[in-house]
């Protein structure tokens, strides 16, 4: 229902003791919304590679393996912050609804996987597990959503230094991954991307993030680091990893991951959640998530039609995107699209 938080959305001095209470947002934050569309937005333009062109390099620099990698993170984190919210009358609901959208998007796409790499039993089982492209999402947003329903009684110290330790154990297996292989050559990359970016490395860790945010204190204390040097630091650490995988990996390895965002990630969000005040509208929450579902399709269409280079196809895809995702929030009525 629109207005309604999808699979997008949902919403120092730590305490050590088990934490079950949280601090309830009595609205729905207007940043988070308004962060959410916007990087939906810049997710279309970065898998559009509007830089390509011109810019290659910029273009990798300032999309493909830097600003597009906190988007994910940023999603997975807002779902956790509302997660508490979400299971109030247990987790069949939200597994059932989430379920429902993942095969809905997956049959949609069914016709791009087919027309590109065929048909056969093992990637209907393997698209309809683990998802097509950008649907790779839903599986680790669910299976990360179970985990954290059965550990969400863990105490605070418990549950971060496990998301820690698995997101840092996700990164190490990518980087080993990356050095190890030559994914230029590599037939069935989507086969080997799901090892380190799933439910366990990716999804669990950074909605544990999010749901922590939601404890009482721990935004404080994670305020406590929102400092100029820190923000200059981090700065720096992105840079330097970015700049690592340019030279050692490339467009070609899995850089979905960034040990960067460990850090990173949380920081911006307990920014975003001190935008007090402000104001959106309810359209903004949806759009953001239809706009992520639908753009590679459209991006796909515009690729096969236009052959004026990868900037208009990025700016049409975007004004495509938003009018495709009013449609889709109709639909959305009908059957489960997010």
């Amino acid at each position: 229902m629109v207005g309604q938080p999808g699979p997008l959305s949902s919403v120092a001095d730590i305490p050590g003791s088990a934490e079950t209470a949280h601090s309830q947002p009595a609205r729905r934050i207007a940043a988070l919304d308004n962060a959410r569309l916007a990087m939906a937005v810049m997710v279309v333009i970065g898998h559009a590679w509007i830089l390509h062109d011109n810019a290659p390099k910029l273009d990798y620099y300032k999309f493909w393996a830097a600003s597009l990698r906190i988007v994910i993170p940023t999603f997975l984190m807002i779902s956790g912050y509302y997660f508490h919210i979400r299971i109030r009358r247990g987790i069949s609901g939200w597994t059932r609804r989430t379920v429902m959208v993942f095969l809905a998007w997956s049959l949609l796409y069914a016709p791009f996987w087919i027309g590109t790499s065929g048909f056969s039993p093992e990637r209907v089982l393997f698209y309809f597990t683990f998802g097509y492209y950008h649907l790779w999402y839903l599986p680790a947003f669910l299976g990360g959503g179970l985990i954290l329903y059965v550990l969400r009684d863990l105490d605070t110290r418990r549950l971060l230094a496990l998301a820690v330790v698995l997101a840092v154990l996700g990164f190490v297996i990518q980087t080993g991954m990356n050095a190890a292989l030559d994914f230029g050559a590599v037939r069935y990359r989507a086969g080997l991307t799901v090892l380190p970016r799933n439910f366990l490395f990716y999804g669990f860790p950074y909605l544990a993030f999010g749901y922590l945010m939601a404890r009482p204190g721990v935004l404080g204390a994670v305020r406590r680091w929102m400092t100029p040097g820190v923000a200059l630091l981090i700065a720096g650490l992105y840079t330097a990893e970015v700049t690592g995988n340019y030279l050692l990996v490339g467009r070609d390895g899995i850089l979905d991951i960034m040990l960067t965002n460990i850090i990173a990630g949380p920081l911006l969000f307990a920014w975003l959640l001190g935008r007090q005040g402000g104001r959106t509208a309810p359209w903004v929450a949806p759009m953001s998530a239809a706009i992520y579902f639908v753009h590679p399709a459209i991006i796909e269409v515009l690729e096969g039609g236009l052959h004026t280079g990868y900037v208009v196809t990025a700016l049409a895809a975007v004004v495509l995107s938003f009018g495709a995702g009013a449609a889709l929030m109709r639909a959305n009525r009908y059957v489960p699209l997010f």
